[in-house]
C-alpha cells in the first residue's frame, strides 16, 4: 500500500504487517524498477480522487494508493481489506499484485 502526500506530492509505502512508512521514488515503478513514464500509469473508480492504483505496463504490477490531496480531516484507513474494489478493477484491466 502506500500514499501520496498532501503538501509535498512524496510517494511513501506503508508495510500492511507492522505500518513501517518509507518514500519511494514516485514515477518508478516498486516491482520492476522502470521509470519510462510511458509505461507508468494510474486509474481510480466511481470517480472516488482519494483511491487510485498505481500501475507499470512493463511488469504488469500495481499498488494501490491513497492521495491524501483528496482527504479532509477525516481518518482515511488504507488497508487491504478497505480497498478490495480497486483489487477488482486492476485485476479486470490485467495487473496483478506482486
Amino acid at each position: 500500500m502506500a500514499y501520496i502526500e498532501r503538501d509535498t506530492g512524496k510517494r511513501f509505502f506503508i508495510c500492511p504487517l507492522c505500518s513501517t512508512e518509507w518514500e519511494f521514488t514516485r514515477i518508478k515503478c516498486p516491482f520492476c524498477g522502470n521509470e519510462d513514464q510511458k509505461y507508468l500509469g494510474f486509474f481510480t473508480i466511481n470517480d472516488d480522487f482519494k483511491f487510485r492504483v498505481d500501475y507499470c505496463r512493463k511488469c504488469k504490477g500495481y499498488i494501490k494508493t491513497l492521495n491524501k490531496k483528496y482527504v479532509g480531516d477525516e481518518n482515511i484507513e488504507l488497508t487491504p481489506a478497505s480497498t478490495i474494489e480497486l483489487d477488482i478493477a486492476a485485476e479486470k484491466e490485467g495487473f496483478i499484485i506482486k
